[in-house]
């Protein structure tokens, strides 16, 4: 139901003429992939419905792994319009054939760099365009000629070579920035959130000690006698 939403409100939006920018068309397609597509793969992987991808050698599996990750980098690429709901089925039928822990691609899913990136990759959304959008001002600063060429600055043009190591500094910057807020600002987070709030913690014993309907009431008083 997501990713037709998704699908639907893209070929709307396109059709009238809205979000031309690519990041703003594949919005709702990313927000529809991103949830219902995981929650559908979990439920169908809980009732074995890739069981048979488990039996399949891996080499079979590897030549299906990257087919299906060439073609949904080619989706990706070259979809424009309403097209680019296509990128939810493709990025589906990857998803699915990823999910045995065998085959070249998934394999190399399960080193450990890769892995980290996982673990990091919310904070990596999340900090990233506090330093992409001040890339250009502080090319200007230094007297380096610089351009924003999207809206919001996160795509900033300069001379190739220059392009190629700010590249590379801001990739270094930005994974070493989202390992420190992981490690001291997301899981902290996750750990408090898992735990029993206080309120409910002081509710439970007054729930407890409440009588229960079963039997008459029973009145104790102070010489300890019941009646």
């Amino acid at each position: 139901l997501g990713s037709a939403g998704g699908a639907s409100d893209t070929a709307i939006t396109v059709s009238k003429g809205e979000g031309a920018d690519g990041s703003e068309q594949r919005a709702p397609v990313r927000g529809a992939a991103g949830g219902s597509i995981g929650v559908c793969l979990f439920h169908l992987r809980e009732r074995g419905a890739f069981r048979r991808l488990e039996t399949m050698s891996s080499g079979l599996l590897t030549v299906l792994q990257l087919a299906c990750a060439a073609i949904l980098l080619l989706t990706l690429t070259y979809c424009t319009g309403a097209w680019i709901a296509l990128d939810i089925l493709m990025l589906a039928v990857l998803l699915c054939v990823l999910q045995c822990d065998h085959g070249g691609l998934a394999m190399l899913l399960r080193t450990r760099p890769i892995q980290a990136l996982g673990r990091w990759s919310y904070s990596i959304y999340l900090v990233h365009l506090a330093f992409v959008l001040n890339v250009k001002l502080a090319l200007q600063h230094i007297g380096m000629p610089a351009v924003a060429s999207v809206k919001w600055g996160q795509v900033v043009q300069t001379r190739p070579l220059t392009g190629d190591l700010l590249l590379l500094v801001v990739l270094a910057v930005v994974i070493a920035a989202s390992a420190l807020t992981y490690r001291w600002i997301e899981e902290p987070a996750r750990r408090f959130g898992r735990k029993p709030w206080p309120a409910l913690r002081r509710r439970a014993p007054v729930a407890a000690a409440q009588p229960t309907p079963a039997g008459p009431a029973v009145a104790v008083h102070s010489d300890n006698t019941a009646g």
